[in-house]
């Protein structure tokens, strides 16, 4: 006879892991499936490694404008591969509560190195072995995706994964996408002594902010030497002369090039949804997420990155939290207070009290976009 649990969790990320435990420790019998390894992507390409870089690009940049705080320096040298080793060890201490023991202690039955498979809308397969469920939570996050530009694969791009496994300091990288990763990246390789050059089809960067914080991020990138290109669509690639050269134009008709030793893609991204036997669920898969009903009652009524489906039989119900949705905040608490949301939902538990807004996690993204204001506008840069 096929296990039967409360809830099954796919998907080892933040929401994952927060959904698992707190189900668990409301009593229920959870099943937690990762076909990697713990920690997901906050853990290992996203909030943890990509925070760590920020502070040492901070430190650089800092050190480089020492003299206006009346202290003398010998200039900035970047030890790239030191960086990446202080990212890998700030991983590796930030993980040690996604170890599978850690989640076993608290009550989560782990299968790590699996895949899960839907084979109706209360089983799913794990490496032969059928589970039945009450309840399942899609948590299986997002990756990046490449617009569709003719030539991008031949002069080929980094993402943002790739983009953590440098160990030589690109001497000029062309940056596509201006949105919370792209100005994140921007500004860290400007920080560390890349020549960047920001390119978009919006006017301003980070677009879904208010106009007011766009014009902020362009001013406070602009001051760490990043070279901000908006309003024009990359019609080709190709590569020239040991570079990488984008050409592009606005709506205008006007045309530029700019040029790369890297370009890195942060420009989009899909849900990571593929092998799950959705539609034996009954869950169907839009564009920009799964095709779920919007829960407006997790924060404070507010509309959250969380959305339900309910199967309509015997009060069954299949969740997805965090990057499937189509609304990944790449922000740990994006997928920690959804999480907890949904583990209560599942279970019977009740609602949260609120925490942050969408926007308040995007903004944790860039290193002083906000606070720093009036620093920017008085000419006190810190």
């Amino acid at each position: 006879m096929a296990p039967r649990y409360d809830l099954v969790v796919i998907g080892g990320g933040t929401a994952g892991l927060v959904s698992s435990i707190g189900a668990a420790s409301l009593g229920a019998r959870v099943a937690l499936v990762e076909r990697e390894r713990l920690g997901g992507e906050c853990l290992y390409t996203g909030c943890v490694p990509t925070k760590t870089l920020a502070k040492s690009a901070r430190v650089a940049s800092l050190i480089k404008r020492s003299e206006k705080f009346g202290i003398k320096s010998g200039g900035v040298e970047v030890d790239l591969p030191a960086v990446m080793d202080r990212m890998d060890e700030a991983i590796r201490v930030a993980g040690e509560h996604d170890e599978p023991d850690y989640v076993r202690k608290q009550g989560v039955e782990v299968f790590t190195g699996h895949e899960a498979h839907f084979e109706g809308p209360d089983q799913i397969s794990v490496d032969g072995r059928r589970l039945t469920t009450r309840s399942a939570i899609i948590a299986t996050g997002s990756h990046s995706i490449a617009p569709p530009i003719n030539g991008i694969e031949e002069v080929g791009y980094l993402t943002h994964v790739e983009a953590l496994k440098l160990r030589r300091l690109p001497r000029s990288i062309v940056i596509i996408g201006a949105g919370p990763i792209g100005c994140e990246f921007a500004q860290i390789f400007a920080r560390f002594g890349s020549e960047v050059t920001l390119l978009d089809t919006v006017s301003l960067p980070l677009p879904r902010e208010e106009p007011e914080i766009g014009a902020l991020t362009k001013r406070i990138l602009a001051s760490d030497g990043v070279t901000f290109r908006g309003g024009y669509r990359i019609k080709e690639a190709r590569k020239e002369g040991g570079e990488k050269v984008l050409a592009a134009a606005s709506e205008e008709g006007e045309r530029i090039e700019v040029r790369g030793d890297e370009v890195l893609i942060a420009a989009g991204r899909a849900p990571t949804v593929d092998g799950l036997g959705l539609k034996n669920a009954g869950v169907e898969l839009q564009e920009r997420g799964l095709r779920v009903d919007m829960l407006t009652d997790v924060l404070e009524g507010e509309r959250s990155p969380v959305r339900r489906r309910w199967s309509g039989r015997r009060g069954r119900r299949r969740t997805a939290a965090g990057g499937p949705t189509g609304r990944a905040l790449q922000a740990r608490r994006g997928g920690r207070e959804p999480g907890r949301a949904r583990s209560r939902g599942a279970v019977g538990g009740g609602g949260l009290r609120r925490r942050d807004g969408p926007q308040d996690l995007r903004r944790r993204r860039f290193q002083g976009s906000v606070k720093e204001k009036d620093e920017i506008e008085k000419g006190r840069q810190y």
